[in-house]
């Protein structure tokens, strides 16, 4: 897994059994952070040393249907998700999915983008895994958690208990679309009767071939390090490939309750016209959905297709750009 899309100094790469000890070790000091405010009771330390003790672990990381992904920096566990994709219905809601069991961040790392990421390397393995849902269930006395989950587009289902040692702590149930399923018109499956493969996580994207694909699309020169890092902090991004080759790509900033921002959307030219640039929007219009805008610019000439996915001008719009008259000569600023 590569570090592009990661902070400074970290890398991720899939859990083994050799990762036992010390993600056992990781998981007590998160579990107690997070559950110990008052102190350790005796339940939260039995707990802790049972669900998270090295055997447990080493069980969990043979198990065919879990997964692992760990971040790492400088050779120490920082965090680590943990998904099952044996087929699930949640506590609450109806919803059949892949379980987040646990996504464990420690203190001194959160803050970084490092969960973000573990969420979406969690995302990108249901969603590989054919799963159209991923879910969770994340502690009521957890409000960083429960905002975090809020933020990245997790709704809530309900509410279930968790109990351990004689005692009940009540969780929230969250869960998001990971495949999306469209109502209107499907994507194409395929080109020339090639499979396209539809992924949001930033692993493995050649950041120089995305930069080739905007300029061959075209829609200018987009710097490898440049996409890397708009990539990185976007809320939404999806990347099509055909037999391989990157074909499509886009993504979105979005706030998660009122304002979305569609951007960067481009095919590659052997690719327009067979339907995928439509597809790119309605999938990254159904990530935005509950937004109470959700906004875009469009290349001078391209806004009739935008209208008819219900784009309407925006009369009194108004932007800065860096490169003002650049801006004003390709059409997208007006000095009136």
């Amino acid at each position: 897994m590569p570090d592009e899309a990661l902070p400074l100094g970290y890398h991720l790469r899939a859990g083994t059994p050799a990762d036992a000890a010390t993600l056992a070790a990781l998981s007590v000091q998160v579990f107690l952070d997070t559950y110990a405010t008052d102190g350790v009771r005796p339940d939260l330390a039995a707990e802790a040393l049972a669900e998270y003790s090295p055997a447990a672990y080493a069980q969990r990381l043979q198990a065919p249907e879990r997964r692992f992904v760990l971040a790492e920096q400088a050779g120490g566990l920082r965090g680590f998700a943990e998904v099952s994709l044996a087929p699930a219905t949640a506590p609450a809601g109806d919803v059949v999915g892949a379980e987040l069991v646990r996504l464990y961040v420690q203190p001194g790392a959160q803050g970084q983008g490092l969960g973000r990421q573990l969420l979406r390397e969690a995302e990108a393995i249901a969603a590989a895994a054919s799963h159209a849902h991923l879910w969770l269930t994340a502690w009521e006395g957890n409000g960083r958690a429960l905002a975090f989950y809020a933020a990245q587009g997790y709704r809530t289902l309900g509410d279930t208990t968790y109990t351990f040692q004689g005692r009940s702590y009540g969780n929230r149930v969250r869960a998001r679309e990971v495949a999306v399923r469209l109502a209107t018109a499907a994507p194409p499956a395929s080109t020339g009767g090639h499979t396209l493969e539809w992924s949001r996580s930033l692993s493995g994207v050649d950041w120089h071939e995305l930069e080739a694909l905007y300029r061959r699309a075209p829609l200018g020169h987009k710097p490898a390090d440049h996409l890397r890092q708009v990539f990185a902090h976007s809320r939404y991004a999806w990347f099509v490939r055909d037999r391989g080759q990157l074909v499509a790509a886009g993504r979105a900033l979005a706030d998660g309750a009122d304002c979305a921002y569609l951007c960067d959307l481009a095919v590659l030219p052997s690719h327009q016209g067979s339907g995928l640039g439509k597809a790119l929007v309605q999938r990254l219009l159904a990530d935005c959905q509950g937004h109470k805008k959700i906004l875009l610019y469009a290349v001078p000439g391209k806004e009739p297709f935008y209208r008819k996915f219900g784009f309407l001008r925006l009369v009194t719009a108004m932007a800065i750009f860096q490169d003002r008259e650049a801006a004003i000569a390709r059409g997208h600023l007006s000095k009136e």
